[in-house]
């Protein structure tokens, strides 16, 4: 008897861990510019592989070793370990460009990308450990306070937990895991961000979701997991300035935010570039499409005119409102901590970005009427993108 609910997409089981490199890079010259220059020239390339990746649900390989080639994950690695160390607008800058061929893709490089720059926060013994190894080594996390439960233990944390959405997983050396750290009475007393090797924790494919599906943000879990004190970050050190445990080592102004305040601005990115990826897509399309029954060019519709030019201001509108610049000037080397008044500001501008941008797209659902001009795959993916980023900025 054939059932009635419809099977789960099933894939290989990935590689474990990331990707192996046969040469070890140094990225420490890349300026922002180069940076944005290497971002735009891959985007045809993953554009084309867009629905291939998502059928796959996980970053594929092909664009793994693409971004390690380029170096585009390591924008924010300190450039004592050969990272880029750009300033903080390359969190949303370049997974921004990159969303215009892949929306997963560019999700997985903000992820993963911005964990570069939280391991320079870490002890500099752990900094060692993780990029003397392995310099292009990629760390997933799983930021859900609540999932999370330690105590404290002889020189660490005994961590127990389940913890959703963690982006790259599959491809991924590292996961920072975040806890909350109970007394003996139950009382939260600490917070901790606990950094754990690919072997000490398992992954749970749970990942079937409609959109955004090569993300592969899966489930992960530990049980009575020790983690050494210099591997668990603690989170009230890291509220702007240099008193996190990293400072001997990175004192650089990037590593002088506020992680948490700014911890909303890589998944901002991913809607700002399905918007734009999705608009361009259609402009391309429209320009040769003629009307089904008078032949007419559909790009003189007066109705398809006046739709394009309210998405147009729609991004533009929200593009104007970069998260990364309403916190800080992401340029500046700051002499003393970012003004921490200011960061408050940060979430509620990522949510109306994301807002906007979703506005933006859905205008496209209109345009399908005009006879299917935009490409399917690649207005879903926008479509889906748009609308995770909007639900995370709750």
């Amino acid at each position: 008897m054939q059932s009635s609910v419809a099977a789960r997409p099933t894939n290989p089981p990935p590689a474990a861990g990331t990707l192996p490199q046969s040469v070890r890079r140094d990225f420490s010259n890349v300026d922002y510019a180069d940076a944005m220059r290497r971002a735009r020239e891959i985007v045809p390339v993953l554009r084309e592989r867009a629905q291939r990746s998502e059928d796959a649900r996980i970053l594929i390989r092909e664009n793994e070793q693409l971004l390690h080639e380029t170096g585009l994950f390591r924008f924010h690695q300190p450039k004592a370990f050969g990272g880029m160390e750009l300033p903080f607008v390359a969190v949303v800058d370049i997974p921004a460009e990159l969303a215009r061929g892949c929306p997963s893709t560019a999700w997985n490089v903000g992820n993963v990308g911005c964990h570069h720059w939280i391991l320079g926060y870490y002890d500099p013994e752990t900094q060692h450990e993780v990029w003397d190894a392995n310099p292009d080594a990629l760390i997933a996390s799983s930021i859900a306070l609540a999932a999370g439960r330690a105590r404290k233990g002889d020189g660490g944390f005994i961590v127990n937990g389940r913890w959703p959405f963690s982006s790259a997983v599959d491809n991924c050396d590292w996961n920072m895991l975040a806890v909350t750290v109970y007394d003996d009475g139950g009382k939260a007393m600490d917070w901790r961000l606990c950094l754990v090797p690919r072997s000490d924790y398992e992954i749970i494919d749970t990942w079937f979701a409609m959109g955004m599906a090569a993300t592969g943000s899966k489930d992960i879990a530990v049980t009575e997991l020790f983690v050494p004190e210099r591997r668990a970050l603690p989170l009230a050190r890291c509220r702007g300035g240099l008193d996190h445990p990293g400072a001997p080592l990175t004192s650089g102004p990037l590593f002088r935010i506020p992680i948490v305040a700014a911890s909303s601005h890589p998944l901002a990115c991913a809607a700002v570039g399905a918007a734009e990826g999705a608009y361009e897509m259609f402009i391309e399309s429209v320009a040769t499409r003629l009307g089904t029954y008078t032949g007419a060019r559909v790009a003189d519709f007066q109705a398809v005119q006046i739709k394009v030019a309210r998405a147009r201001c729609l991004i533009d509108r929200a593009s104007s409102t970069p998260p990364a610049h309403s916190c800080a000037n992401p340029r500046s080397h700051f002499k003393k901590p970012p003004n921490a008044a200011r960061f408050p500001i940060c979430r509620p501008n990522c949510g109306f970005a994301r807002t906007r941008h979703l506005r933006s797209i859905k205008r496209a659902r209109q345009w399908r009427s005009c006879g299917r001009a935009m490409a399917p795959r690649a207005f879903t993916s926008a479509i889906r993108c748009s609308g995770i980023c909007a639900t995370c900025s709750r």
